[in-house]
């Protein structure tokens, strides 16, 4: 049974209230990320449903996993193709880590850490954080989260939506926030968790789209860019929609598509008023992440986006899954395209499932498979459209 709090780290003279983390490279970017244990067990691998997902075709889909057992932190390898090492050593089977330990799997290596909230000495004498231990609890700052926003250190991201039949041609950018918390960047899902812990998620969405689209200007040709929101934004159209009139004004001539999740999508009267209040500022609409589990069909009949993005559980191992999937992902493609929406396969991460993708109908997809996120600088320069 999964734990619901935060795990902390079992070792011997730790408080209670400690936590574990992980420092490391989750893809092949070089920027190293910092992960909080949120609960155990934490199976790792490059399957969409693992806890920790990792971008790397060297990574098997179920890997390894980090557990609890006699109070203490163990890993065990599941089994890898390219194996798991602590302190470079290679493991069969499990276990036992500390702080400080060095973990591979496979090529992705990763820090284990465990931090200790400070405690009250009574000598009267103000203890300084080093760097990594603000990075680590900067949700417990309020004012460091405000400083975060008025500098505005997050860091527009871009991957590449293409072509299945010819990955060159681009037809658009997605806009993947980070944001430099400390001296690490930090992944969406802290941002937006810490965010949301101090009721600025909205706030936070709307900063990154404003930075994400003068990062925009510089993508290469004339490309789509899209865009996506917080689902709390989705809960008042008219000041949501006044934010993207606003980032109109200020970005010119950008190609727009504001993506919603597809969960936020939960009254047709109200999306049907955002979908138009965006048509009239010249910005097309897009259905995020659709297949996760809360399809909302009747209002994507009632009220199609311009684009369908396919969530990557419905993609993943597409090119060896059962007739009867494959057809019924088929389907999908099929209605949506008769309706008048494109459809995007998210998540392709091998030539088989781009493959596979495009024998279902897919005309655009995106994915590693394709293109890493990386800062506009990166792109390369020659894209078609």
């Amino acid at each position: 049974m999964r734990n619901s709090a935060i795990p902390h780290p079992a070792k011997e003279g730790l408080p209670s209230d400690a936590y574990w983390y992980l420092v490391g490279f989750i893809d092949k970017n070089q920027k190293q990320w910092r992960t909080i244990i949120r609960s155990l067990p934490l199976k790792i691998g490059r399957h969409a449903s693992a806890d920790l997902y990792l971008y790397s075709t060297s990574v098997s889909k179920e890997h390894a996993e980090l557990f609890e057992k006699d109070g203490a932190l163990w890993v065990r390898d599941l089994g890898s193709t390219n194996g798991t090492f602590v302190n470079s050593t290679l493991i069969t089977g499990a276990i036992k880590v500390s702080d400080g330990d060095t973990l591979h799997f496979a090529d992705l290596v990763f820090r284990l850490g465990a931090y200790q909230p400070p405690r009250d000495t009574d000598q009267g004498d103000t203890r300084e954080l080093d760097t990594d231990e603000l990075a680590t609890r900067l949700h417990e700052y309020a004012s460091e989260f405000t400083s975060l926003m008025s500098r505005e250190t997050v860091m527009p991201y871009f991957q590449a939506v293409c072509k299945l039949a010819g990955p060159e041609d681009v037809l658009g950018y997605e806009l993947l926030s980070r944001g430099l918390l400390g001296e690490l960047e930090t992944l969406p899902l802290e941002l937006f968790s810490i965010a949301e812990r101090l009721g600025r998620e909205r706030e936070l969405s709307q900063l990154c789209r404003k930075v994400g689209a003068k990062a925009a200007q510089s993508l290469p040709g004339d490309p789509i860019c899209f865009m996506n929101t917080h689902p709390v934004e989705i809960q008042q159209p008219e000041r949501f929609l006044r934010s993207v009139e606003e980032l109109c004004g200020e970005v010119p001539g950008l190609r727009l598509v504001i993506e919603i999740h597809e969960a936020a999508i939960t009254g047709s009267r109200r999306i049907g008023k955002i979908r138009d209040g965006l048509r009239e500022l010249g910005v097309q609409l897009a259905y995020d992440d659709f297949g996760t589990g809360q399809s909302r069909l009747r209002q994507i009949a009632e009220v199609p986006p311009d684009y369908l993005k396919f969530d990557m559980s419905l993609i993943r191992d597409l090119d060896r899954a059962s007739d009867e999937r494959v057809q019924f992902v088929a389907g999908l493609v099929e209605t949506t395209r008769s309706i008048g929406i494109v459809p995007i396969a998210e998540g392709i991460e091998s030539r088989v499932e781009a493959e596979a993708c495009a024998r279902a109908g897919f005309e655009y997809a995106q994915g590693y498979y394709f293109s890493l996120p990386v800062p506009v600088s990166e792109l390369p320069a020659d894209t078609g459209c």
